[in-house]
This record gives structure tokens, C-alpha cells and sequence, in this order.
């Protein structure tokens, strides 16, 4: 069976082509870091007009990431993903021909409002296609790619943001049925119970008292959203603004 018609097959390009074009909103999110000094040449700017500029691109992208949820519902995966990647790309090449700031800063807008969409179409995807007992696997190698920190070096960043998402895909590819079918033999009750004690002692080491404290109320709290049918899709896209702040 040819790999488009093989749905198991076919599910890992098109997640890898999806973690490609997520791998591109990262390099345009860290791209005014990288060129902040030929930027400042280029438009006489001053260290708070190239925060401005680099901010712009999150202006956008973190409110739409709600938005962004009920466009992968309604619009589907596929629309949401494409259409955000080209007008990403778009606003790529603008900001690359901007001739002064505004045109800049418009140009890095275009972007943050293409690569908004992205994320939670990738999450999307993972949950239609993947098995639930995968879903958290493939969120996580989603995440990592977000959370990857690569040296403000341009060729560099490339290749080690190249190297890792290669890396990355192979290790779910090779490893992660075994880890899942490990994990799925294990006692649910003492696992949870070991990882809620590992992070309240990691709480503690970094925060005391006050961090176990945050730590209890946010797991209470993290119980609520089920409770009212609230989809995972659309809670990752509100906790891209803490994870992007943070």
C-alpha cells in the first residue's frame, strides 16, 4: 500500500509537514532577536522601537489563539493550516521587503496573524488522528518544538531547529509505541500519585511552601474545564499566552 493510501502512513507526513510549517512560525517568532542589530540600522530604530517590532508578532498571536481553536472546528484542519501558513509566509516576504518601520511593523502583524493558526491546527490534527492513549505524546512533541531555546545565530538556529524536529520525529516514530504500551501496563493510581509527589518536591525546591501551594490550585483547577465539556484543543490555545510570556 502506497504511502497516501496507508491512513497509518499518511498520518506522520502530514504531522511532519505540520510541525514543518509550526518549526517556521519559531524561526519568524525569533527572527527580529536574530537580526536586531541589522534592523536597527536599517530603520534608524532605537532598542524600544525593536522591542515594539519584535512584540508585534504576538499582538496577534496570542489573543487569536481562541479564535484560532473555532477555526479548526468550523474550517477544518486543512484550510486553517494552509491558509495561515501562506499569509505567514506572506507577511515573511513583506517584512523582508519593508522599506521603513510602519511597513515593518505591519509586515510582522501579516505574520503573527498567519502563524497563529498553526499550533492548534497541529493539535487538532493530533487528536483526530491519533489515538487517545497517543494524544499526549504527539501534544508534547508539538510543545517541544515551541519550547525548543536555539542560539540566536540564524544558520545555526536553522540547522539545530532542523536537527531537533528530525530528531524528535524519529524518536516518537522508534520509540514511542513501546513507551506507550509500557506506560499503558502501568497501575494508573501509583503513577499519578509518584508524578504528583515529583512535581509538588519540584514546586517546593524552586518555589517552598508558596510553590506547592500554586501547584495544589492549579490541579484543582485544572479539573474544572472537563467538568463543563470544555475541548483540549481549545485549552491549549489558552495556555499558549502563559507559555509564550513565560
Amino acid at each position: 500500500m502506497s504511502l497516501l493510501k496507508d491512513p497509518e502512513r499518511r498520518r506522520w507526513l502530514v504531522f511532519a509537514v505540520l510541525a514543518g510549517a509550526f518549526l517556521l512560525v519559531n524561526v519568524h517568532r525569533l527572527s527580529t532577536a536574530v537580526l536586531a542589530d541589522p534592523l536597527a540600522r536599517s530603520f534608524d530604530a532605537t532598542a524600544a522601537e525593536l522591542g515594539t517590532l519584535h512584540a508585534a508578532f504576538f499582538y496577534v498571536y496570542a489573543p487569536l489563539q481562541i479564535v484560532a481553536g473555532v477555526l479548526a472546528d468550523r474550517a477544518g484542519i486543512r484550510w486553517t493550516a494552509a491558509v495561515g501558513t501562506v499569509v505567514m509566509s506572506v507577511g515573511g516576504v513583506l517584512f523582508a521587503l519593508a522599506p521603513f518601520f510602519p511597513a515593518a511593523f505591519a509586515a510582522r502583524l501579516l505574520v503573527g496573524l498567519g502563524g497563529s493558526v498553526v499550533f492548534i491546527a497541529t493539535l487538532r490534527f493530533c487528536a483526530n488522528w491519533f489515538r487517545p492513549d497517543e494524544f499526549a505524546t504527539m501534544s508534547g512533541v508539538t510543545v517541544a518544538i515551541d519550547r525548543a531555546d536555539v542560539p540566536l545565530a540564524l544558520p545555526i538556529l536553522l540547522v539545530v531547529a532542523a536537527t531537533a524536529a528530525v530528531c524528535g520525529f524519529a524518536l516518537v516514530v522508534l520509540v514511542g509505541d513501546g513507551y506507550l504500551r509500557t506506560v499503558g501496563t502501568a497501575d494508573y493510581t501509583r503513577l499519578s500519585i509518584g508524578v504528583l509527589t515529583l512535581l509538588a518536591a519540584v514546586s517546593f525546591a524552586f518555589a517552598g511552601v508558596f510553590g506547592v501551594v500554586v501547584f495544589g490550585v492549579a490541579g484543582v483547577l485544572g479539573l474544572f474545564p472537563p467538568r463543563v465539556g470544555a475541548r483540549r484543543v481549545h485549552l491549549m490555545g489558552v495556555l499558549i499566552g502563559p507559555l509564550i510570556v513565560g
